[in-house]
């Protein structure tokens, strides 16, 4: 047995430290999807230079009854995430580009009754509609984005902001669909 795992084992670095050929030809490395986008910088008219949460009234409910959601949390990862990709700038006068995002679901679940070290498995669900208008062109695009997380969250509530990864990956949705990038897989723990 011992034998097998090791000859498994060697193959594995084998195979991580030699090039990938199809057909004869040596494969040439792919940009991560982060890459691509970091590429795809817009132009100054396509940024957003406005945008609003507003909210359905089940998804006004939801967030009412759980004292956990953070709604300028959830405003920051999303200004913090549009602007490390250059598609926001609240500053720039002129043209209005607006983006008017409509939260439609909010759930975070357990998944898990089992509390390991003050911890408890759960899963978070953001979801909403966007709209984008730009005053000036009259153009409109509207697309739906909704992350779901796997988390941890923290029974004594001594979290500050335990909802940061569902607020960040909502976030990077957004920012992916604005910038034609392909959907992101959901993140495993």
């Amino acid at each position: 047995m011992r034998k097998c795992l090791l000859l498994v084992l060697a193959l594995g670095l084998l195979g991580a430290c030699t090039r990938v050929n199809v057909f004869g030809h040596p494969v040439k490395d792919v940009p991560a999807p982060a890459a691509q986008a970091a590429t795809a910088i817009t132009q100054p008219g396509q940024q957003i230079t406005r945008f609003a949460l507003e909210y359905t009234p089940a998804a006004q409910k939801q967030v009412n009854d759980d004292e956990r959601f953070n709604a300028e949390a959830l405003r920051d990862a999303i200004t913090a995430e549009l602007r490390s990709r250059q598609l926001l700038d609240l500053q720039r006068p002129g043209g209005a580009r607006v983006a008017v995002i409509q939260l439609d679901e909010f759930e975070v679940r357990a998944t898990s009754n089992v509390v390991m070290f003050g911890r408890v498995s759960s899963a978070g669900v953001l979801a909403g509609a966007i709209r984008i208008s730009g005053a000036a062109s009259g153009d409109e695009k509207k697309f739906r984005v909704g992350a779901e997380v796997p988390m941890r969250v923290a029974t004594s509530g001594a979290d500050k902001n335990p909802l940061q990864n569902l607020y960040k990956e909502f976030a990077k949705q957004l920012a992916d669909e604005l910038t034609g990038v392909a959907p992101r897989q959901p993140q495993r723990p």
